[in-house]
């Protein structure tokens, strides 16, 4: 333990000597210190605020192209099956549009038009 108590007496001092050197070497942040800091702290916010706008820009960016590609999707999976939907859509709708396109013959008969459907 003697040994031990050497060692450590003998670095406690040389702590003691460097925090008196640091503190006769006065305080470093000086009032110039703090007006340069200040002025990169502001310059930092600036960008930072710049930066935050550029990302919701971008953001509302991003968003639009993914609607935009969702609605494309969309559209040529409709083109695609546009033939099966037509087709579905006649059959379900064939008695309908016959009696519609017989009302439309006519009306535009009674209008003066001779053969409507022969144009």
């Amino acid at each position: 333990m003697g040994l031990q108590d050497g060692v450590d007496e003998e670095r406690y001092v040389k702590t003691l000597e460097e925090l008196k050197k640091f503190k006769e070497a006065g305080n470093p942040f000086t009032e110039e210190f703090f007006t340069l800091f200040q002025l990169v702290y502001k310059q930092q916010l600036s960008m930072l605020q710049k930066l935050q706008r550029r990302k919701r820009k971008l953001d509302k960016k991003l968003k639009s192209m993914k609607t935009w590609r969702m609605v494309v999707v969309d559209l040529e999976v409709l083109a695609a099956n546009k033939d099966q939907l037509l087709v579905a859509l006649l059959e379900e709708l064939e008695i309908d549009l016959a009696v519609f396109f017989e009302q439309q013959k006519v009306y535009l008969v009674r209008k003066g038009w001779q053969d409507p459907w022969n144009l």
